[in-house]
């Protein structure tokens, strides 16, 4: 086989020129809110605000080599290295800055600050970050002609967000005179509580969609739509990732052996899956930690601060969620042995005793 060349085909819409060549841009961003504040009561002030930024010419991972669908289609017994744009090689890793990202929220809060006693902050935000590419390096685009096949909910994107944190301090026996006031004053409660929806997940397939699937009936000897060598997804490229078919509707179960009705997808094979990027939740974080302390006046400079501590609290089974098998999430790879799986589970209750002299 000689190795040859010939121009890459024209991008257009991706931010390629006909020469195959980036046109390469100054990534830019740009955040914007509107907020309203209004104060309730002297010590309670709530806020509400639209909160949202939005992002161009990302730095992002494409396959410069890969031929297009049609080129593949037109040319069916051809070894892939001998239709792609340059002839003879394999996949380019190139990074363009060519992709995008949104996101946009609302996010409401509530803060109530009494003159010593209490100190109460709630927060509260619903939000969806968007981009046709999740990282600038690593993995690469599904088909290079269209990024945009690529969009949707970004690895990134946490739907709901609520946290309450209060601090209490016993109002009586401040000064601690006398036994009674050593015993029952200087003490103090504080907590924070943690409910997060869950990371977007994305499900993928083992195989190249375009791989060969034996049929002795057909000229190449594979099935309608498959190629020998496929079309290069997984093997050699491995930075592309494809997505299987989407055969119903997901539903999320959230039990640790099946977190997502695995049932609703299966593998794409001559086609491009039809599962979306960003299909459903991982995982989210039910949490409350508490402390206790408890401050001893020895004199005006010097005092015994005890502190007993409780994270996640009431022992909530928190699984991980992204990062795949690989790091212990939800497994969402199709064909592995433990699809739809999760894997492993954040730390369980967690409690510190601790002391500490000031003077």
């Amino acid at each position: 086989m000689g190795v040859g060349s010939a121009a890459p085909p024209a991008l257009g819409p991706n931010g390629l020129t006909t020469t195959g060549n980036p046109d390469f841009k100054v990534p830019s961003y740009a955040s914007y809110n509107l907020s309203v504040q209004q104060q309730l009561a002297p010590t309670v002030m709530f806020e509400i605000a639209y909160v949202g930024s939005v992002s161009r010419h990302l730095l992002g991972e494409l396959d410069l080599n890969q031929p297009t669908l049609s080129t593949r289609e037109d040319n069916p017994i051809s070894p892939l290295n001998n239709i792609r744009p340059y002839l003879g090689y394999s996949d380019f890793h190139t990074r363009l800055p060519i992709f995008t990202s949104n996101y946009n929220s609302l996010q409401a809060s509530l803060n109530i600050r009494t003159t010593r006693d209490l100190t109460l902050g709630i927060a509260y935000t619903w939000s969806k970050n968007l981009s046709d590419q999740a990282n600038d390096r690593g993995t690469a685009n599904t088909y290079t002609y269209n990024p945009k096949l690529d969009y949707g909910p970004s690895s990134l994107n946490e739907p709901q967000i609520f946290i309450a944190n209060f601090v209490y301090k016993a109002p009586f026996f401040r000064e601690q005179s006398g036994l009674t006031g050593h015993v029952l004053g200087g003490w103090e409660l504080s907590g924070i509580t943690t409910f997060n929806s869950g990371l977007s997940l994305t499900t993928s397939q083992v195989s190249d969609p375009f791989g060969c699937v034996a049929d002795a009936t057909t000229a190449n000897g594979c099935a309608a739509g498959t190629y020998p060598g496929g079309f290069g997804i997984v093997s050699p490229n491995a930075d592309v990732v494809p997505r299987p078919d989407q055969v119903s509707p997901v539903h999320l179960t959230k039990s640790q052996t099946q977190w997502f009705t695995t049932s609703s997808f299966a593998n794409a094979q001559g086609h491009f899956g039809s599962s979306g990027v960003g299909s459903f939740l991982s995982p989210g974080t039910e949490r409350i930690d508490l402390g206790l302390l408890k401050n001893i006046k020895f004199s005006e400079r010097a005092h015994l601060q005890l502190r007993a501590e409780a994270f996640n609290l009431f022992n909530h089974t928190n699984f991980v969620g992204p990062g795949g098998a690989a790091a212990g999430g939800i497994d969402t790879l199709l064909g592995s042995g433990t699809f739809g799986q999760a894997l492993t589970a954040h730390i369980p209750r967690t409690m510190q005793f601790s002391g500490k002299m000031y003077f």
